[in-house]
């Protein structure tokens, strides 16, 4: 549901990046967790997704999962699905 709500702020005139960042990093300052989350830096959770085709390209790349991590352990592995 949120990739699909990402892609309606791209159609109505938000730049891919913009929305990256609104999704990511302000999400999480504005939910007070901006020192655990939102941000791939060192000492944060690692909550993060990996896609196999660039967001910035295409913001519905973000349904194609390659992996999943929850506190930086792998949790799910999709590279297989892909071939």
């Amino acid at each position: 549901a949120v990739n699909m709500e990402m892609g309606l702020w791209v159609k109505d005139g938000a730049s891919t990046w913009q929305t990256l960042v609104a999704a990511t990093r302000s999400a999480a300052e504005l939910c007070g967790v901006g020192d655990d989350l939102g941000t791939v830096e060192a000492g944060k959770l690692a909550d993060l997704i990996v896609v196999r085709d660039n967001p910035l390209d295409d913001i519905d790349n973000l349904r194609k999962l390659a992996l999943v991590f929850k506190e930086g352990r792998l949790v799910a592995d999709h590279r297989e699905e892909a071939k």
